[in-house]
């Protein structure tokens, strides 16, 4: 919670609100995180001024998302913007990821002449009914393709779970 709170912009107020640590605590807990970690606070800025020189942000892939808000006048309209200005690129960026695994990965199966099927995508999970024999395959495939999908600088971690149902993967 506060981890990802304290990108979107959650206050030492809020932290005591949704946690057990009082005001000065969720303080000293958003000034560590940003010492440890100058980086975030730069992108985080530099991502709001962008927004509000461009009107606009774009995933890696180049998909735009237009936010005419981050200009406005009304305080809680503005911060709402920035909040979205802020989580766009990267959860964008995301869900471009998934969808370009998903398209590699679709026409290899189809290439391969597969039986398995994708039948289900959950934010940046792709659930597959596979039968056993195109198991080793699949594993194979999906470990090439998934990080594969976009080229980033750091590497992109994919798990592998199998289970007769979903609710056995957890």
């Amino acid at each position: 919670i506060m981890n990802f709170g304290v990108i979107y912009g959650l206050s030492a107020y809020g932290i005591s609100q949704q946690t057990d640590l009082p005001r000065d605590e969720g303080a000293k807990f958003i000034e560590s995180y940003f010492a440890k970690y100058p980086g975030i606070r730069d992108y985080l800025e530099v991502t709001k001024a962008q927004a509000r020189k461009m009107g606009y942000l774009e995933t890696m892939c180049g998909r735009r998302r237009y936010i005419p808000d981050v200009n406005a006048s009304n305080f809680q309209v503005r911060q709402a913007a920035e909040r979205m200005a802020v989580n766009m690129p990267i959860q964008g960026t995301a869900a471009d990821i998934i969808k370009l695994a998903m398209i590699n990965i679709g026409r290899r199966m189809q290439e391969d002449c597969l039986r398995t099927r994708l039948i289900l995508q959950v934010h940046d999970e792709l659930i597959f009914e596979v039968p056993m024999e195109e198991m080793e395959t699949m594993r194979t495939m999906v470990l090439e393709l998934m990080p594969s999908a976009l080229e980033l600088i750091v590497p992109l971690k994919v798990e592998l779970k199998i289970g007769y149902t979903w609710g056995d993967m957890e």
